[in-house]
C-alpha cells in the first residue's frame, strides 16, 4: 500500500493541472491543450495492434488513433472506416494491394483473412521450373481455397521433400521478409489469375489429381486451368502466404 501511496503522489508531482489543461513535463501547459505533454528525450507511445485486432474493436469513437504493427502506420477511424494517417487511405485489404511480401489475391468475408502471391516465380536453387515428386505415392490433398498450407505439409511429410522439388521449395522460401510460403491449392492458384503477373508456361499446384501420379496445374500469361500433368512434369512454381 505504501508503494501503491507513492507511486500515485509520483504521477501527480509529475503532472501539473491548470485552468487550460494538464501538463505532463511542465508546469505550463499550453493555453489552448487539454494535455501537454513535454520532453527531450522520449515520445508518446499510442496503443500497438495488428490489422485483424485494430478492425475487431468494438464500436470505435470518431478520431480514435492507434499505431498499425502489419501496416506500420498510424491510422484512424473517421466514424466510418479505419484509415491510415499518413495518406488517408482505408485500411481494409484489398485484392492486389501490396501487402504481406507480394500481392494480394483473395481476402474472406471478414475483411481480415486472405491469401498473398509472392510476386516472382522460384529461381533457386535453379532458375525456371522444378517437379512435383512423389509419382506414384497418393497424397491426400484438396483443391479447395484455403487448403494451399495444410496440402503442402502433406507432400513433405509423405517424403515428396527433395531440395528441388516445388512444395519444398516453397516451404523453405524467404521472401518480402516472411518465411511461410507454401504451394497453392488449385483454387488457390485461380485466385493468382489476373492478379499477379505469370511467365507464359505451366505452373504446379498442390493438389493432386485422380491418381497418385497427376496433380492439377494452370498455365500462365494469360492464366487459365491446364487440367491434368505428370508429378515428375517440370512446371513453374509460384508461391503464397496467408494472412
Amino acid at each position: 500500500m505504501r508503494k501503491l501511496l507513492f507511486g500515485l503522489l509520483a504521477i501527480i508531482s509529475f503532472c501539473r493541472a491548470s485552468a487550460q489543461g494538464v501538463g505532463i513535463g511542465t508546469d505550463k501547459p499550453d493555453s489552448s491543450s487539454i494535455l501537454d505533454i513535454s520532453s527531450v528525450t522520449q515520445g508518446l507511445l499510442p496503443p500497438r495492434m495488428t490489422q485483424a485486432q485494430i478492425l475487431g474493436i468494438p464500436s470505435p469513437a470518431e478520431g480514435l488513433l492507434a499505431y498499425n504493427t502489419d501496416r506500420h502506420k498510424m491510422v484512424y477511424y473517421d466514424g466510418s472506416k479505419w484509415r491510415l494517417v499518413s495518406d488517408d487511405t482505408d485500411i481494409e485489404i484489398k485484392v492486389k494491394d501490396s501487402y504481406g511480401g507480394g500481392v494480394v489475391i483473395y481476402v474472406d468475408s471478414t475483411k481480415i483473412h486472405g491469401i498473398i502471391a509472392a510476386t516472382a516465380n522460384i529461381t533457386f536453387p535453379s532458375p525456371g521450373t522444378y517437379a512435383w515428386g512423389c509419382s506414384g505415392v497418393s497424397v491426400a490433398t484438396s483443391t479447395a481455397i484455403g487448403t494451399g498450407q495444410a496440402n503442402t505439409n502433406a507432400i513433405l511429410a509423405a517424403g515428396c521433400a527433395g531440395t528441388s522439388t516445388a512444395a519444398y521449395l516453397c516451404n523453405t522460401l524467404v521472401s518480402g521478409g516472411f518465411n511461410d510460403w507454401y504451394l497453392p491449392s488449385r483454387d488457390e492458384f485461380a485466385k493468382i489469375c489476373g492478379n499477379v503477373s505469370l511467365t507464359a508456361g505451366n505452373y504446379a499446384t498442390s493438389s493432386q489429381g485422380p491418381t497418385g501420379s497427376s496433380i492439377y496445374y494452370y498455365q500462365g500469361s494469360p492464366c487459365s486451368f491446364g487440367g491434368l500433368g505428370s508429378k515428375t512434369d517440370l512446371l513453374y512454381v509460384r508461391a503464397v502466404r496467408s494472412f
